[in-house]
């Protein structure tokens, strides 16, 4: 039994829940990902599985073994990239997904520069407000703006982002300026739908979070289409600082209760985590993480 196989193979079902799913990003048969499953219990003695028609789950022993060689794999990974010619140059196909507002602002216009400094490598785009699975889709590099990374996948944090609240300075001074989170239930608020908590909007008043109750007028499934109700001075908006920068900068949107902590995530360059990862893949991902921090120390345009 070739024990590193039978360890790959047991994190990716583990990662997926399914024997199916991770013969399909393994190129292997289902049958061949069983005898291994099967071979490496033996081999230590212990159930690792547990089995049922629907789905298949870890026992504590294996999720003890998976946590275990996860990490033993990574590093083994990083071993051999290092060892081995992992410089070659990128090419092929690079298939990037990310979410729409992120991507039209900052990813789309960092294209050109990629295409120019890769000329072997084409980029085939897509911009999408909806998670998907990288596997199943065949997704490269995914763009995830969330608080957590998802743990299946390698992550490399990009930026930091919180949320602000923000109004145009015309309707502030009609419907006046809030000095307290629970002012925001007086107000017209512009509701994002694809926010996850929707009409109740987090924000912390010193150690102690409070979900705000907020309504308007206006409800939209877009930050790009907030940001512009806002501007036109509908009401106030709670949205992602790096989409909303450029506007507080030159006044066309003020910042409300700038005193109170909101909710802080991260924008994350994520891929599977996959053996002999390709140098396109990592080409992109770190052409990336250089661009923002050349952005945020003001060098980039």
């Amino acid at each position: 039994m070739d024990r590193l196989t039978a360890m790959r193979i047991l994190t990716r079902v583990a990662a997926h829940g399914s024997v199916t799913a991770a013969s399909r990003e393994l190129g292997m048969s289902t049958s061949a990902v069983s005898r291994h499953l099967a071979a490496l219990e033996d081999h230590l003695g212990v159930r690792l599985l547990n089995r049922t028609t629907r789905r298949i789950s870890l026992t504590e022993a294996g999720a003890s073994y998976v946590e275990r060689a996860t990490g033993l794999l990574a590093d083994i990974e990083e071993l051999e990239r290092d060892t081995g010619d992992h410089r070659s140059a990128p090419r092929g196909t690079l298939r990037v997904n990310a979410p729409l507002t992120f991507g039209h602002r900052h990813i789309v216009p960092a294209i050109p520069e990629f295409l120019a400094t890769y000329p072997d490598v084409a980029v085939d785009l897509t911009l999408t407000d909806v998670f998907i699975d990288l596997v199943d889709q065949n997704v490269d590099v995914a763009i995830r703006v969330s608080k957590l990374a998802d743990s299946t996948y390698i992550a490399r944090r990009l930026q930091p982002a919180a949320p602000v609240f923000c109004a145009a300075p015309s309707y502030l001074e009609a419907a006046g300026v809030p000095a307290a989170p629970d002012d925001l239930k007086q107000h017209n608020c512009i509701v994002d739908r694809n926010r996850r908590s929707l009409n109740n909007w987090r924000i912390y008043d010193g150690d102690e979070a409070l979900s705000v109750p907020v309504a308007g007028n206006l409800t939209v499934n877009s930050a790009d289409a907030a940001r512009d109700a806002a501007r036109a001075g509908v009401g106030i908006a709670f949205l992602p600082d790096f989409i909303v920068a450029d506007d507080l900068d030159d006044g066309s949107l003020i910042q409300v209760l700038p005193d109170y902590r909101t909710d802080e995530y991260g924008i994350y360059a994520i891929y599977p985590h996959r053996q002999n990862l390709s140098a396109k893949v990592r080409v992109f991902v770190d052409f990336l993480v250089d661009r923002c921090e050349k952005a945020r120390a003001g060098l980039h345009p």
